[in-house]
Order: structure tokens, then sequence, then C-alpha cells
């Protein structure tokens, strides 16, 4: 029964700094989409020659809550990261994979927003606004 009260105590203690280690610094797919309201659709030309389509989701505030394009032959869809996002600038995905970053984007100002893409952790390219497109709101 001791050895009981000693256990308990730190199996909790180890569960919850592996939650913490685990916490996602992104919204939940599910969450970004619930919160969406709006859906800007912003084509860019980048350097390689290709153009990217990013469909952005915004909430009631106008915040930006994702980005959805197809980068590296996928779909990728890229919550806002809070962690890496503030001041003027936003962060979608995390370092793990696909990021787009960029100036903070609301739907009046994302004619003018050039981005920078950075495919799987690896140097960037940066893409400038060709058009936009309401997709939804």
């Amino acid at each position: 029964m001791k050895a009981l009260k000693i256990i308990a105590p730190v199996l909790a203690l180890g569960l919850s700094f592996t939650a913490i280690a685990n916490a996602k610094d992104t919204l939940s797919v599910r969450s970004a989409k619930q919160l969406t309201n709006k859906v800007r659709q912003v084509t860019y030309s980048c350097p390689t020659g290709d153009t990217v389509q990013v469909n952005y989701g915004f909430n009631d505030q106008g915040l930006p809550t994702y980005a959805e394009a197809n980068l590296g032959g996928k779909t990728r869809f890229l919550p806002l990261n809070w962690t890496e996002s503030g001041g003027e600038a936003m962060t979608f995905g995390d370092d793990k994979d696909w990021q787009i970053f960029g100036v903070y984007l609301q739907p009046d100002n994302d004619r003018h927003s050039g981005i920078h893409i950075y495919p799987d952790a690896e140097p960037s390219y940066r893409c400038d606004v060709v058009g936009t497109k309401r997709i939804k709101g």
C-alpha cells in the first residue's frame, strides 16, 4: 500500500510532463475548420517558375486560422502556429514539416502580402501575390 502511495503521484507527474511535451503549438485541423467563416484564395508566383494557390481561413474577427495549399505534390492543411506567429508576422504549420510564413494577413490585405515557403524545414523561397479570389464569406 505504501508503494502505491509513492508510485501513483510519480506516474501522474510523468503523464503531465508527457502531455506538456506533446502539446501542439498549432490549432488542430478540427478547431481551425470550426473557427473559420471566411476563406480567401491567393495565387502566388514563385522564383521556381511555379504558381502556388493558398486558401486562407479566417474567423469572425478576421484573424487567420489556417492555410491550405498543394505543396510538394500533396494538399497540405497548415493550421496557424501560435508560438511562431506574433506582432506583424504569421506562421502556418510546424517546424517539422512544411511552413508558410508571411506578414500578418487579414481578409482585406491579402493582395499585398508575399510569403516564404519552407519545404520540410529546408531553406525557403519567397513567392509574390499574383491574384486573389473570395471562396467563402
